[in-house]
């Protein structure tokens, strides 16, 4: 290999070479390679990637907000609707008063650094949302560099800990109260605080739901769609937020889930005089109830049965929570029913102990102790043994 030109004979006969790509979240550079039969081969292939490369930086007076522009304009067509809009209120609220109207090519380390720390010392934002604005603010960065608009900058930001709140779930009580709730009186969004209570569902699934979803033959309900309301994207027209139905969150999201035999002999029973085509929460095919008015249904429901307000995404917390603790599934198995991208998400939300589950684990090893001591004819009570 000459120097500087980074292509090599591989063990398998092949030559490689590799190229600059780009650079990561931390302004680290990123590498890719090409193959060849021969060592020729592969230079020229990296002489025609170099000279594509090889453009003049014209930024030296684009504005940040310059760059987003361009930037929401290369990815509009590739992300969800709601993606657009997180990506609008994050920009607006917290990157444009920063950044807006700074030159693309004074913006470095330092300057970076200072709004990070103004950002951590912000009581009201939590460490995920601040997460969540950097990446942005990175990525903006990261399309300039890759339209040569700026030179790369090695980039060493402040590092800190996402922190996450305890999930919440309702007790064994609050779940029979839940459940009497809804049985005293089995409307339709009744029964749809049984299904996410039973199956997992989100809210914006839940919502989306159409009777025609719910298949009686395989005993499946069947999700590929979500609700959610977004910012309007049509500037200054009213109202200023729309309500949607999209893609769920990710392709692991569309799934099949098995109903439990209970719940398919209620809907059975409860869905004979509605077209396949109505939404579930209303049972009309020209109306709808979004997550909103369904938040501040469950807010009442919960009122009326007598326990603390909770989101309605506590009954999927609780679902998946009871689901492992009480042994009703494996890790795998949870992960695909609620839809997660990643069995990791699973593990880290939902495998965790409470004091009663330290409690329970404990007292198995009291009982192990307690049989030892019976085969060797040893007391068994704690009164039975002496103290000095």
């Amino acid at each position: 290999m000459k120097k500087g030109e980074n292509i090599y004979k591989r063990s398998d006969g092949r030559w490689e070479g590799r190229y600059k790509d780009g650079f990561n979240d931390e302004g680290k550079r990123k590498y890719k390679s090409i193959y060849g039969k021969s060592y020729q081969e592969v230079k020229e292939k990296l002489n025609k990637i170099k000279a594509m490369e090889r453009k003049p930086v014209t930024g030296k007076k684009l504005l940040m907000n310059e760059v987003y522009q361009y930037y929401m304009e290369s990815i509009r067509f590739k992300v969800k609707q709601s993606t657009v809009s997180n990506y609008h209120n994050i920009y607006q609220n917290h990157i444009k008063p920063y950044f807006g109207n700074c030159k693309i090519t004074k913006i470095d380390n330092n300057i970076i650094n200072q709004f990070i720390t103004k950002k951590l010392d912000d009581d009201c934002l939590s460490t995920k949302f601040i997460h969540d604005i950097i990446r942005l603010l990175m990525a903006l960065l990261r399309f300039a560099v890759n339209q040569h608009w700026v030179e790369p900058i090695q980039y060493d930001l402040i590092k800190f800990k996402v922190q996450t709140k305890p999930i919440e779930i309702f007790t064994e009580k609050e779940v029979s109260l839940i459940e009497q709730q809804a049985l005293n009186n089995l409307t339709l969004r009744n029964i749809g605080v049984l299904i996410s209570l039973n199956m997992g569902l989100r809210i914006g699934e839940l919502c989306a739901l159409r009777i025609g979803d719910i298949d009686f033959e395989k005993e499946v309900i069947h999700i590929d769609k979500t609700m959610q309301r977004i910012r309007n994207p049509l500037e200054g027209v009213k109202p200023k937020t729309i309500v949607i139905v999209d893609k769920p969150k990710t392709e692991a999201s569309v799934r099949n889930i098995p109903m439990p035999q209970f719940l398919t002999l209620i809907l059975k029973k409860a869905l004979v005089p509605y077209q396949k085509g109505a939404y579930f929460l209303t049972g009309r095919t020209d109306r709808f109830t979004e997550p909103r008015a369904m938040e501040k249904y469950f807010k009442n429901f919960l009122v009326s049965a007598g326990i603390i307000n909770r989101k309605f995404h506590t009954l999927r917390h609780t679902f998946a929570s009871r689901g492992i603790c009480n042994h009703y599934f494996d890790i795998k198995t949870l992960s695909q029913i609620l839809g997660h991208a990643n069995i990791k998400t699973t593990y880290d939300n939902y495998i965790h102990s409470d004091i009663l589950t330290y409690k329970k684990q404990m007292d198995c090893l009291n009982d192990d102790f307690i049989n030892r001591q019976k085969l060797r004819h040893f007391p068994v009570n704690v009164t039975d043994f002496p103290v000095s």
